[in-house]
């Protein structure tokens, strides 16, 4: 309704105030089926001058390693890192502005078969893990996202942040990796453990696309993923 059309029809619109109450609103599913090619974790936020205030706030698990790891006894811990690899998708202003990203850790299991919706609770930890401030500069963001809907797919593009998590998990998948390999050496075991991290934008004028996916059969450097350092 309200298009115009080709002007040889002499087609006229009118544009027609409805009042908020006449809009119906209703849990919108954020569930990606097996069917479904599209990977992306959706964080940031946006003041949309349709819309008002819009937030996206990302929730995942994460699986253990692919190869087997050993370490010693002796092993002391370094770090713990996060790597998040955005995919140029983005929603919001096209200026170069700071935007904030906070981590914290997932504190009910993530259910596989089940459905989430925009205003389904996840409990999270009460303090942030990890804390970022980062400005992508718009043309960049401009050309890159330009590579992702071309036809070409080998030339697509992608930007990197690392994020280093503080607090007791790293030094707690040190001690597993040291006594305890079999645990990451389960998916569920693992995932019932470490239930997974969320992604939260306190600041920032854009919603951004992070790609979750890892080349198989061994991730590359710029892979989203957990790095621990020992």
């Amino acid at each position: 309704m309200g298009f115009r059309k080709d002007a040889k029809l002499s087609t006229r619109y009118a544009e027609i105030p409805l009042k908020q109450s006449a809009f119906l609103y209703s849990p919108i599913s954020t569930r990606n089926s097996s069917e479904e090619t599209l990977a992306r974790i959706l964080v940031g936020r946006y003041n949309d001058p349709n819309f008002g205030n819009i937030e996206a706030r990302g929730f995942f698990t994460i699986a253990p390693p692919l190869q087997s790891s050993t370490a010693t006894g002796s092993a002391t811990f370094v770090s713990l890192e996060l790597q998040l690899r955005f995919d140029y998708y983005v929603y919001g202003s096209k200026d170069s502005t700071d935007q904030r990203i906070q981590v914290f850790e997932i504190l009910d299991p993530i259910a596989g078969d089940g459905q989430y919706f925009n205003n389904s609770n996840i409990n999270i930890s009460p303090t942030p893990i990890g804390d970022l401030i980062f400005a992508p500069g718009p043309a960049d963001l401009l050309k890159g996202w330009k590579t992702h809907i071309d036809t070409d797919t080998k030339n697509n593009r992608s930007f990197n942040v690392n994020i280093t998590l503080t607090g007791p998990m790293g030094q707690s998948l040190l001690s597993d990796l040291i006594s305890n390999p079999s645990l990451l050496a389960s998916f569920t075991d693992f995932t019932g453990k470490y239930r997974g991290l969320a992604l939260v934008a306190p600041q920032g004028d854009k919603i951004f696309g992070v790609s979750p996916v890892y080349t198989l059969p061994y991730p590359i450097p710029g892979d989203s993923k957990l790095t621990l350092t020992y």
